[in-house]
């Protein structure tokens, strides 16, 4: 179970659902996602399309809830929809999403893996969010497989699904047999500068050698050719081609599309447009003439760009670095390519142009709502060099890379993120591709702080606890006990707090919460023959004989009557604790003993006029001695005052009582001691 939380905690993504849609659950399916990639149709290019999907939730593993957040990697121009709104369904119910819309006549042919991200509830692990097919598979759970959208052209024949796994498996020939016209897709421009600018596409020559050229120009009427190299192609699957242009005015809308020509006909591409960079004056950054690295800072350093905020950041080159590799006399700039849309770049020199021995800066700036994800970025560049009769023309991680020098010269990237807070997701520099979607591009708002709620009373005796919570509306959680768990077990005395992230922003509770925990006394008692003295010294007792609380037994010392097993409860502060249990055997002592009277004798008995009370006092003192006839009522009451270890004698004079049997009651602050005699 470890192993299943842990991974489902870890594939943790957030969307905002779609909304409710028209269609009917397939009451046929009892369980996992139907019909599956294969029974589902090739969408065409230009065409309507419509498929509704049934699912049953599953009910095992405690779940409870399911609640379908978005639906990802759609082709272009399909759309989803739920069958409710929320679409969130219990545990065992049925639903639906229908799949709709008409793919353009641009969009890439091939298998696209949709992604559908789920929120699940469940007894087991609480909340678990991430793609449906990763966490059911994770799960054991069946019939929840990944589902495959397939796009072909109009004409063309629906390839067999490939259950590769990947995000995007091209099908460059659409599904059109082999020996026919070239099929072409325009693709997006590149190296866009002011003047320059690099057409692109993918033409597959069908089986048929095809000549490949660009029309371009300010309309759909286009008026000039660019030729790419080579400008003709063999083979049956798509390459992609690129001609450079120049002669551009700047701050300029143009249209393009690539031509392929073979002997079975003449395919034209879509139309694609690229509007020309405005004219550029100096970057407002001045160079670090002291250093020494070719780029600061470096990739990882590169702050994230925020969705619809202002941005500016610095890119610091020194060229001499660059010299020190390979011989060469200047460098000049030409553009900056692939930069998410509304992000510019600014060389701090006008002309853009850098010796050997400079240094120079750029200052990238702009406000950008492009799609979230990791965007290759490119410095285009021309380098004059005394051992090449023509300037090197291209990107500088290129160029360096073939000449053998890659490593002085970084790759970089930017990041685009919708999170309003400082936190920008980790590089991935192993990704050559242009453009790398991010998971997570939904802007969770505002963090909102949590409260701190218990469990329990916060303050408690020694060995309870409390539990804390802070909800599970946070991907994650610092307790200042260490904990990164939603709650916190507090033990000790401390002012707990947490600090909670929404995936974009952190922050701790406005409201600590303050434990108290109060000591518990260690019970313990020790005995001097009979009597019983508990620890600690000021608390309140209850000695406990045979497992039952002796009543009235409630003072420190307790003077056993009789055997058992004997423990005490000490209570201090509210907080109690039962001493271990000791099995004693009561030993008999006599009413002397007792009393600290020894040795008590009257002389004479029997007496006439008078009689002498004699005794020895040990631990005790004597206060009274009282004489009793026979039926008990005291007769004379003597105050004296004999300490302890010492003997004393008292004479008491019996004139005025008449013959008969007679009592002497000695009196100390422990007991009494009582002896009869005769009077003649």
């Amino acid at each position: 179970m470890n192993k299943f939380y842990l991974l489902l905690t870890a594939l943790c993504v957030s969307f905002y659902a779609n909304v409710s849609g028209q269609c009917t659950p397939d009451g046929s399916v009892t369980s996992g996602v139907s019909p599956s990639s294969s029974a589902v149709p090739c969408a065409d290019r230009t065409a309507a399309f419509s498929q509704t999907f049934t699912f049953v939730v599953p009910s095992s593993l405690g779940i409870t809830t399911v609640k379908f957040d978005s639906i990802t990697n759609l082709p272009s121009g399909l759309t989803y929809a739920f069958n409710q709104n929320p679409a969130e369904y219990a545990a065992g119910s049925r639903g639906c999403f229908i799949v709709s819309g008409t793919p353009g006549a641009s969009v890439p042919c091939g298998q696209y893996k949709t992604r559908i991200y789920v929120t699940i509830t469940s007894s087991f692990v609480g909340t678990v969010k991430g793609p449906m097919d990763s966490i059911a598979t994770a799960a054991g759970i069946s019939g929840f497989d990944p589902i495959y959208i397939r796009v072909k052209d109009i004409a063309g024949v629906c390839p067999t699904i490939n259950n590769n796994n990947q995000a995007f498996t091209a099908d460059a020939t659409c599904g059109i047999a082999a020996g026919g016209a070239p099929i072409v897709t325009t693709t997006a421009s590149t190296g866009i500068a002011q003047t320059t600018a690099d057409l692109n596409g993918i033409v597959n020559p069908n089986g048929l050698t095809t000549a490949v050229s660009f029309e371009w120009g300010l309309t759909t009427s286009y008026g000039n050719t660019a030729t790419p190299s080579p400008s003709s192609l063999v083979g049956a699957n798509g390459i992609n081609v690129t001609a450079s242009v120049n002669g551009l005015q700047p701050s300029t809308l143009y249209h393009f599309r690539v031509k392929g020509v073979n002997t079975s006909g003449t395919t034209n591409g879509n139309d694609l447009t690229f509007t020309t960079l405005a004219p550029q004056t100096a970057g407002n950054c001045t160079a670090n003439p002291n250093q020494v690295t070719l780029f600061e800072p470096l990739p990882d350093q590169i702050a994230c760009i925020r969705k619809g905020q202002a941005y500016n950041e610095v890119m610091y080159i020194n060229f001499t670095t660059i010299a020190n590799q390979v011989s060469f006399d200047s460098v000049r700039i030409d553009s900056l390519g692939n930069m998410p849309a509304g992000i510019n770049a600014y060389p701090n020199q006008v002309d853009k142009t850098y010796r050997a021995t400079e240094s120079g800066c750029i200052q990238i700036t702009g406000t950008s709502n492009a799609d979230c994800g990791q965007y290759k970025f490119k410095i285009y560049v021309t380098i004059w060099t005394s051992f090449s009769p023509n300037p090197i023309k291209g990107e500088l991680y290129d160029i360096a890379t073939s000449f053998g020098f890659g490593g002085a010269v970084p790759q970089y990237y930017h990041r685009v993120t919708a999170c309003p807070a400082p936190t920008c997701p980790a590089l991935d520099a192993s990704q050559t591709v242009a453009f790398v979607p991010a998971a997570i591009c939904t802007n969770p708002g505002a963090l909102v702080l949590p409260i701190i709620t218990t469990t329990g009373v916060t303050t408690f005796c020694q060995g309870n606890s409390v539990k804390l919570s802070a909800g599970n509306n946070y991907t994650s959680y610092e307790w200042s006990n260490g904990s990164t768990d939603s709650t916190a077990t507090a033990t000790t005395s401390a002012s707990y707090n947490v600090t909670v992230s929404n995936g974009c922003e952190t922050g701790s509770a406005a409201a600590p919460v303050a434990v108290t925990v109060k000591p518990t006394p260690t019970a313990a008692f020790t005995g001097t023959g009979n009597v019983l003295t508990a620890t600690p010294a000021v608390a309140n007792y209850k000695w406990v004989r045979n497992d039952t609380i002796i009543p009235g037994a409630t003072s420190q010392t307790y003077t056993i009557t009789q055997g058992g097993d004997y423990s005490v409860i000490v209570t201090l502060g509210g907080c109690s604790d039962t001493s271990a249990v000791r099995t004693l055997t009561y030993t008999f002592v006599g009413v002397e003993e007792i009393a600290g009277i020894k040795n008590l004798t009257l002389v004479p008995n029997p007496a006439n006029s008078f009689i002498t009370v004699r005794a020895s006092v040990a631990g005790s003192t004597v206060n009274e001695i009282t004489l009793h006839d026979i039926v008990g009522r005291a007769i004379q009451t003597i105050l004296v005052n004999h300490a302890s270890g010492s003997s004393f004698e008292h004479k008491i004079d019996l004139s005025g009582i008449s013959n008969g049997t007679y009592f002497i009651q000695v009196n100390t602050e422990k007991g009494k001691v009582t002896r009869s005699f005769v009077k003649n």
